[in-house]
C-alpha cells in the first residue's frame, strides 16, 4: 500500500477535559485509489489530512507513506517528503495574489533543489487542466473554478503519488464543481492516489470508496 495509517489519534485541550479530534483512525490507499471523506463539521477530517502530510504529528499512531514512517523524520526530510511526494490542496485556492499563474504553480519545484524544466511541466498542467491561457495573469482575474485548477496544477508539479484536497469544491458553483471532481477523477486513473474532504454528497459519485469521519472515528460507507 501506497499510504497505511494505523491507531491515528491526535488530543485537544478544550476548558477542562481532552478530547480527541482523530481518535484511532485506520486508512489505507493504494495506487489510483479515489477516496472521499464526509462528515459534520468539526469531526476531525481537516485534522487527519493534516496528520496524513505530516504538518501535524500524532499523539498515538503512525503514518507510512511509500514505507517511510513520517514521525520518524526530522525536519528537513519530512519537509522534502512533502515536496515531493505529497500534493496538498487547502480550503480555499491557497494562491499567492502577487505572483502570476505559471508563478504559483511553479513555486513548489524552486523549494529544494532538483533537476527538471518546471516552465515545461507547468505549462503542460495547465494544459491539462484546461487554463494555459491564463498563465500569465494574476489570481484576481480569475474565477473561483480557475483558481481551483491553479491549486491543483501546483499540487502535481512535482509529480506527488498522493494528493490531499480540503473541501476543493465548497465554494464552487455546481459545472465547476463536477469538472474538479471530474480531474481528481482524471488523476486517480493516471496513478496518483487521491484522498478528498468533502461535504457535498454529489462528489461520492465520483469515489471509488466512500469514508464517513463522526467524532474523530472513520468508517466505512
Amino acid at each position: 500500500m501506497l499510504l497505511v495509517a494505523r491507531h491515528l489519534t491526535k488530543r485537544y485541550r478544550r476548558a477542562t477535559s481532552d478530547f480527541a479530534a482523530v481518535d484511532q483512525v485506520d486508512l489505507e490507499l493504494g495506487e489510483k485509489d479515489f477516496f472521499c471523506i464526509t462528515g459534520h463539521s468539526g469531526s476531525g477530517k481537516s485534522t487527519l489530512l493534516n496528520l496524513i502530510a505530516g504538518f501535524l504529528a500524532p499523539d498515538e499512531g503512525t503514518v507510512l507513506l511509500d514505507g517511510e514512517k513520517l514521525s520518524a523524520l526530522d525536519d528537513v526530510a519530512a519537509s522534502y517528503l512533502r515536496n515531493t511526494q505529497i500534493g496538498y490542496i487547502p480550503q480555499g485556492s491557497g494562491v499567492l495574489a502577487n505572483f502570476t499563474v505559471g508563478d504559483n504553480v511553479r513555486l513548489p519545484f524552486y523549494l529544494h533543489r532538483r533537476m527538471g524544466d518546471p516552465a515545461q511541466r507547468a505549462q503542460t498542467l495547465l494544459e491539462q487542466m484546461g487554463i494555459a491561457h491564463l498563465a500569465n495573469q494574476y489570481p484576481a482575474q480569475l474565477s473561483g473554478g480557475e483558481l481551483r485548477r491553479v491549486s491543483i496544477a501546483r499540487a502535481l508539479i512535482n509529480k506527488p503519488c498522493l494528493l490531499l484536497a480540503d473541501e476543493p469544491t465548497s465554494d464552487l458553483d455546481p459545472d465547476a464543481r463536477e469538472a474538479v471532481m471530474e480531474l481528481f477523477s482524471a488523476i486517480a486513473r493516471a496513478g496518483t492516489a487521491v484522498l478528498v474532504v468533502t461535504h457535498e454528497q454529489e462528489n461520492l459519485r465520483h469515489a471509488t470508496r466512500h469514508l464517513i469521519m463522526a467524532s474523530g472515528r472513520l468508517s466505512g460507507a
